[in-house]
């Protein structure tokens, strides 16, 4: 993986002068640790779709049932597709499950390379951003034995029931995986 990708990203830096590379995936398959391997070898910033899930007015039954219809699309677009194609400072509202509410704007610096990641995060419905489109698959054993380490029984068994199904539904509905430039099983 390391060489073949690292070169794809130095030939693409040296031929544009900036890359966008999206991580997209299942859960627990290791989105976030690419990202930040990247991020640590390129000085890149990162942008997560963890941060646009749906605000409780847009979880309608019709927008939950679209392939991908977790991530807040249109806000997604603004915040961070926007900024990133055209190479200038991202100012991200983070959306926080916790509080439920969306949080004041963060500055997100431009750097010549920027990495989204995140479940969704290649939607078609954002268009082709990217230079670069990363697919991380995980077998389904390890991807339950990493999501018990972050959630209790009932978030774990919400993620095992909802997401992980959602993510997968997206996956197969927009061939995403085909899509890519690389398709990786992180360990």
């Amino acid at each position: 993986m390391g060489n073949d990708l690292f070169s794809r990203v130095d030939a693409l830096l040296k031929s544009r002068g900036r890359v966008v590379i999206a991580i997209d995936g299942q859960s627990a398959a290791g989105k976030t640790r690419l990202a930040g391997l990247l991020a640590e070898r390129y000085g890149a910033r990162v942008l997560h779709a963890d941060d646009f899930f749906l605000q409780p007015a847009q979880r309608k039954a019709a927008r939950l049932a679209e392939p991908g219809g977790n991530l807040d699309r249109e806000r997604f677009a603004v915040e961070v597709i926007a900024p990133v194609r055209e190479g200038r400072i991202a100012y991200v509202r983070r959306f926080d499950c916790k509080l439920n509410k969306l949080l004041p704007p963060q500055q997100i610096p431009f750097s010549p390379v920027s990495i989204v990641e995140g479940s969704y995060c290649l939607h078609p419905a954002l268009g082709p951003y990217y230079d670069l489109a990363i697919y991380l698959q995980v077998d389904p054993g390890i991807q339950r034995a990493r999501l018990q380490t972050r959630y209790d029984a009932a978030r774990l068994q919400r993620a095992m029931d909802e997401w992980v199904p959602m993510e997968n539904s997206y996956a197969r509905a927009f061939n995403i995986p085909e899509k890519c430039d690389f398709v990786l099983t992180m360990a």
